[in-house]
């Protein structure tokens, strides 16, 4: 006995290679071609009775509210937002980078023997200490942001 593969209309189908079953199997798919078009012809012809593209009355299609434009009060509140948000990370990102340089300077200070082998210990030690008061002002201006954005 021979197996038959025929491939046609998106299926596969396997079936044994005698006369009866040929016949039969050939003439299968195209009933359910058939019926498949009568199926949609149903559904079409219950889609134009019903109107409103297929959906019952009661089922309507709901949208959406559109969103009205931005009121200018609030274009201006989202700017001075972002304004705030864009100082706030300048205002970090320079904490962090005084911070990073106050840090160097403390490793390089504290060797010991700073005071013997620089000339410039005093200069380190004002810009350290300049570092210090700078953070320090740094701080008490993101504390301001904070306070601004709470109220």
């Amino acid at each position: 006995m021979t197996e038959v593969l025929e491939v046609g209309q998106g299926h596969a189908i396997r079936y044994l290679a005698t006369t009866t079953n040929t016949s039969r199997r050939k003439r299968r798919p195209k009933r359910r071609h058939r019926q498949r078009r009568s199926v949609e012809r149903r559904q079409s012809s219950c889609a134009t009775a019903r109107g409103n593209n297929g959906i019952a009355p009661h089922q309507k299609k709901v949208e959406a509210p559109k969103a009205a434009p931005p009121a200018k009060d609030d274009r201006d509140a989202s700017r001075k937002r972002e304004r705030i948000a864009r100082q706030r990370g300048q205002i970090e990102a320079e904490i962090e980078q005084k911070e990073k340089e106050r840090a160097a300077l403390a490793t390089e200070m504290n060797v010991p023997d700073f005071y013997l082998a620089r000339k410039d210990a005093d200069a380190l030690i004002a810009r350290y200490e300049q570092l210090g008061r700078e953070i320090e002002k740094l701080y008490a201006d993101l504390v301001k942001f904070d306070e601004a954005a709470s109220a």
